[in-house]
């Protein structure tokens, strides 16, 4: 009954105004209330991507560039920053279980971040310095569906890359049980049986429990943001980290 008693006040005082033929010169325009910007955060661990494309839109791999920021008004930094280059295989593009996953060789670590945001244009800015040159980038941060997610370009001339095209939002948390071939000292050759559990906390805090026929069981442990891990432990009686 409420709508329904609106509705019939909104006809009749339509009907009389129209009538009395002064409505118009009675009304008054409700200008909308102005929204204020939205407040864009770079913290915790974010991943910024970038396909390399060739032959038209066909990729040949991509460039993660993965931090750890921390914001202060309208500027934002970051020590923890990793650059992975993922090449796919011939003929498997954008297939990540066929690819090589590297740490950038062009220009070696380690790195550091930093960056500013505007929020009246919602535009973020960033700088990764490098051993003898650095990384430029330039976004925008999306709204609607898209709230959340830079897109926009960089250029890294020691890398031979300009304006290329990249996406970033906040990294996903490395979890659950994973098994593949060990690839990686002092493990050896290849053992099918390798089986790693992951368990990553809110804090960035990163635990791996492994285990395969010839190293047995054996744990790591350290930190992680997207793809990209610092961690430590011991495998057969031998310190390791990555």
């Amino acid at each position: 009954m409420k709508h329904t008693t609106s509705l019939l006040v909104v006809i009749l005082l339509g009907s009389l105004l129209t009538g009395c033929g002064g409505g118009g010169s009675n009304s008054s325009q409700t200008t909308p209330p102005t929204q204020s910007p939205q407040q864009i955060q770079i913290t915790g661990p974010w991943q910024v991507s970038a396909s390399h494309p060739q032959n038209g839109s066909t990729p040949t791999g991509l460039t993660f560039i993965e931090f750890n920021g921390t914001q202060t008004g309208s500027t934002f930094s970051a020590s923890q920053v990793a650059i992975i280059d993922v090449t796919y295989m011939s003929g498997s593009p954008g297939d990540y279980t066929k690819a090589t996953w590297s740490s950038q060789n062009c220009v070696p670590g380690p790195y550091s971040l930093s960056g500013t945001i505007d929020n009246t244009s919602s535009t973020v800015k960033f700088t990764v310095q490098e051993t003898g040159g650095q990384i430029t980038a330039t976004s925008t941060m999306g709204t609607g569906p898209e709230a959340g997610v830079l897109s926009g370009t960089y250029s890294d001339p020691p890398c031979n890359v300009s304006s290329l095209p990249l996406i970033a939002g906040q990294a996903l948390t490395l979890a659950g049980k994973y098994a593949n071939t060990c690839n990686f000292n002092p493990c050896g050759t290849a053992d099918p049986s390798l089986t790693l559990q992951l368990a990553q906390d809110s804090s960035n805090h990163l635990t791996i429990n492994g285990s395969d026929t010839k190293d047995g069981n054996f744990m790591l442990s350290g930190s992680a943001i997207g793809s990209s891990m610092w961690v430590s432990g011991m495998i057969s009686g031998q310190n390791v980290s990555w």
